[in-house]
């Protein structure tokens, strides 16, 4: 399966953040999530991170930095 997010926090407070945060993680452990964000802190730090303007994965540390 496939389930795409887009904008999956928008309108949550930060309580309301940390458990969508739980379940895309649950999600991804039976479906491929892809998630649309503009704030990378929202994607869980195990999921891979390919950004528009860098089309090649980078690594969750290097997301960190910028």
């Amino acid at each position: 399966p496939l389930i795409i997010l887009d904008e999956p926090e928008t309108g949550l407070d930060s309580h309301g953040r940390g458990e969508l945060r739980d379940i895309m993680e649950q999600l991804a452990e039976e479906a491929r999530v892809v998630i649309i964000a503009h704030d990378p802190a929202m994607i869980p730090d195990n999921f891979e991170v390919v950004r528009l303007d860098e089309p090649q994965p980078i690594s969750a540390r290097k997301r960190r930095l910028g």
